[in-house]
């Protein structure tokens, strides 16, 4: 490894910061991410992703509604074709996932098509900016559907580390109750904190690996309609059950297209890891982050 290699960079990190058992499991549980990055449009040829505009949809499907009719925000399209080749690529089978927004409901609906079936929607007339009525069926045409600036995106690999009161640490802390708490422990702990909080991507949008929550870290726990606990509270067993809710993806505030979540907040899409190697996205559920 050389010495700007990200993953060696990691490993120094844990290796001088935290103590056992934090820095074996650390080290083995380092995970690769994809952060997004919005593209200059004069940059963007030959990208298909994107954030915002109009989405990929067959001519026969219908934009997607909550449970009143309202039609969904639509926020992201992602050509899976287009990330970078490696275990995270891998998860996913070729195609496009479109990603929904239920702003009422704080729900999401996730599509996906396999990328040699889609027709594309035909471009709108110039005159029809907010209200793409022409391509809802007839009995939705007098909703409004709201819709985002367009920007092309792109992906870089990155790597993950989760944060210290994530459900991550919660489960070790049991496993090994008399062991030194990180907290204790560290070395220089406004450096790991940074790195735990931040991680090394610098958008905020991001696909898999672990997530950086605002309010809260252990996100994972609020997706099953129980009762909200502290991780305390949680045995080994319930603390396993609900980490396998994997983030599927964050889009971030970002002004410029639109995106604003709150105060300066986050999207988390998260899907079970049954459903992502089944690659059923039927079941995506959403978390609204924001201070």
């Amino acid at each position: 490894m050389s010495t700007n290699d990200p993953d060696k960079k990691i490993l120094d990190i844990v290796e001088n910061t935290v103590s056992e058992p934090y820095v074996s499991w650390l080290k083995n549980n380092i995970l690769p991410a994809i952060s997004i990055r919005t593209v200059d449009t004069s940059a963007s040829v030959g990208i298909k992703s994107k954030f915002g505009g109009i989405p990929a949809l067959r001519k026969e499907s219908q934009w997607p509604v909550n449970r009143d009719g309202t039609p969904l925000w639509f926020l992201a399209e992602i050509h899976t074709t287009e990330i970078p080749e490696g275990q995270i690529s891998s998860l996913f089978p070729k195609g496009i996932l479109l990603f929904f927004y239920d702003y009422e409901y704080i729900d999401a609906q996730v599509v996906f098509f396999e990328e040699d079936t889609v027709r594309v929607t035909a471009p709108l007339a110039k005159k029809v900016t907010n209200y793409p009525l022409n391509i809802l069926p007839i009995w939705q045409r007098e909703a409004t559907v709201k819709l985002f600036h367009q920007a092309p995106i792109s992906f870089e690999e990155i790597k993950t580390l989760p944060l210290y009161n994530s459900l991550h640490f919660a489960k070790i802390h049991k496993e090994y109750p008399d062991a030194l708490r990180p907290s204790f422990s560290i070395r220089n702990p406004q450096y790991l904190e940074g790195i735990l909080r931040h991680g090394t991507s610098t958008s905020g949008h991001q696909i898999l690996g672990y997530y950086r929550g605002i309010q809260s870290e252990s996100l994972e726990s609020h997706l099953q309609n129980e009762r909200v606990r502290h991780p305390e509270e949680l045995s080994i067993a319930e603390i396993e059950s609900y980490l396998q809710w994997k983030l599927l993806l964050t889009i971030n505030t970002e002004e410029d297209i639109g995106f604003v979540w709150g105060d300066h907040g986050k999207l988390h899409f998260f899907i079970h890891y049954q459903d992502l190697l089944n690659h059923d996205f039927t079941n995506v559920k959403v978390y609204f982050d924001t201070t």
